[in-house]
């Protein structure tokens, strides 16, 4: 029996085991459960999450807390999180759950079904799918793009709804009868009878097995974070009821912690005004740090140049380490015009290990790259590959020396 059904504010209750088994909650952990002749714990379905709590084993007041609960098979498995040997078959037990966490999920997934059919209201825009996560939920809607001003409204009108504390009536159906109701969404055909049917008073009908709480008040609010496009569908986030006074409360605490590291008020006028200035400002210095690395990446180049060698083939030919250089800085300097005509330059930095980057004018017709490398690999163990006119990789070693020594050995003979 499936109290939580006939009375979704249920928190205590007394039953007894009809069977005793055991589950495996990951990979390398099984866990005891017991199956209850009634049960107040709500199982994880249709998009709700299931309840925690405790057993207490009447012969001995032994508590056992509950740490997941599914449904396999119509039967609602409660998961343990010790073992009770000497429970058996027929032993009474008194069961709790965690009525806060309830109460958290009647709130979200009730806030879903406002939500849901305010967006069919307002839009004509459908639900099809619904997640409801230990922090937000959300739905997934039939419309790739949704404007600001529809998400708006769409909120808007949730939370009138809520504010008209409309009530909630929970009535079962047999499949006729329910697919005569003017409902918000097509009857599941997957469906068992009877057919639970949430009627929020004047606004929405809709089947569902989950909890409900008898008054769209008791969702206290709905907030719509932000959305995204998903596989031409919209997944829209939100929060509902004490989720919302938390995320207002930790909002405040945000901005009041910003408001004193960018010396303004906390108020959100003013710390987004505070915000754009640092935005601004550090735009502003980080052109200045581009402009000046740009000129750095000139002059490095243009002093490289000067120290070329040539090659066997008359190539202008660099090798050359930059300690304390990152790969990104390498290939910005090895991308430099004053290389841009018959010209090799193999430059590297050695840590750890040696990171490497060659490149070479795209007038050297004869040469790849690909197969430098390679050659070096034989020499030096390393990895690495690239384009026919630019490779990176590593070799494994730090000792500058050898890494100049064969990188110029066989650039040389290109």
């Amino acid at each position: 029996e499936r109290l939580f059904h006939n009375d979704q504010y249920i928190q205590e209750f007394t039953t007894v085991i009809v069977e005793k088994t055991s589950r495996k909650i990951d990979k390398n952990t099984t866990k005891s459960a017991i199956i209850l002749k009634s049960t107040a714990f709500y199982p994880t379905s249709g998009g709700q999450l299931n309840d925690i709590g405790s057993i207490t084993f009447s012969k001995n007041n032994k508590v056992i807390n509950v740490i997941d609960v599914i449904e396999e098979k119509h039967n609602i498995i409660h998961i343990l999180d010790s073992v009770e040997d000497d429970a058996i078959v027929g032993d009474e037990v008194q069961g709790k759950i965690d009525w806060q966490r309830r109460l958290d999920h009647m709130q979200q997934h009730h806030g879903q079904h406002i939500l849901s059919s305010a967006f069919i209201q307002v839009s004509g825009i459908s639900t099809v799918a619904f997640h409801m996560s230990s922090s937000v939920s959300n739905i997934d809607l039939e419309v790739d793009k949704i404007s600001e001003d529809v998400i708006i409204k769409v909120q808007d009108a949730a939370n009138q709804v809520i504010i008209d504390a409309r009530p909630v009536e929970i009535t079962q159906h047999t499949i006729e009868e329910a697919n005569k109701l003017p409902l918000r969404k097509k009857l599941d055909a997957t469906l068992e009878e009877p057919i639970r049917i949430i009627n929020i008073k004047d606004y929405d009908l809709q089947p569902c097995c989950g909890t409900h709480p008898n008054n769209t008040s008791q969702v206290q609010s709905i907030v719509i974070l932000g959305c995204e496009s998903i596989k031409k569908q919209t997944r829209l986030y939100f929060i509902c009821g004490t989720r919302v006074t938390n995320y207002a409360r930790q909002a405040s605490s945000t901005f009041s912690s910003l408001g004193k590291h960018l010396s303004c008020s906390s108020s959100t006028q003013d710390v987004t005004s505070a915000v754009e200035a640092q935005i601004e400002s550090y735009n502003q210095l980080k052109k200045t740090c581009n402009d000046y690395e740009k000129i750095v990446l000139r002059s490095t180049a243009s002093e490289l140049f000067q120290t070329a060698d040539v090659t066997q083939s008359g190539s202008k030919l660099i090798v050359s380490e930059l300690k304390g250089k990152d790969m990104r800085f390498m290939r910005a300097v090895a991308k430099e015009a004053v290389f841009s005509s018959n010209s090799i330059v193999c430059l590297y930095n050695c840590d750890a290990e040696t990171q490497f980057v060659i490149n070479c004018s795209t007038d050297l017709k004869q040469v790849d790259l690909r197969q430098v490398v390679k050659s070096l690999f034989v020499k030096v163990n390393g990895k690495g590959g690239g384009q026919a006119v630019s490779v990176t990789g590593t070799l494994k070693t730090n000792n500058s020396k050898l890494v100049h020594s064969e990188c110029h050995d066989i650039l040389n003979k290109l």
